[in-house]
């Protein structure tokens, strides 16, 4: 699975996700995940990049007001991790 079909899958999971605690907790195992596979420290920042504008990309009118306010979530914490 590339790094983009993984983001893909992701991004999918996250929109289906019941609260913000939730959006972290798929966050952080895919994360988990990659550092499994032992990937350099460049393509997990590359992935966190790609997931973020990922949901950058989607639209409001594609979920309904609480899974939206996922997608918001998991912006934000991205945006936190990438401050760490």
């Amino acid at each position: 699975m590339t790094i983009e079909e993984y983001k893909t899958f992701i991004v999918q999971k996250l929109g289906m996700a019941g609260d913000c605690e939730e959006t972290e907790q798929i966050i952080n195992r895919s994360i988990e995940l990659l550092k499994e596979k032992h990937l350099p420290a460049k393509v997990k920042s590359d992935y966190l990049a790609k997931l973020k504008e990922g949901l950058k990309e989607l639209s409001p009118a594609s979920f309904d007001y609480i899974h939206w306010c996922n997608i918001q979530c998991a912006i934000l914490y991205l945006r936190r991790l990438a401050k760490k």
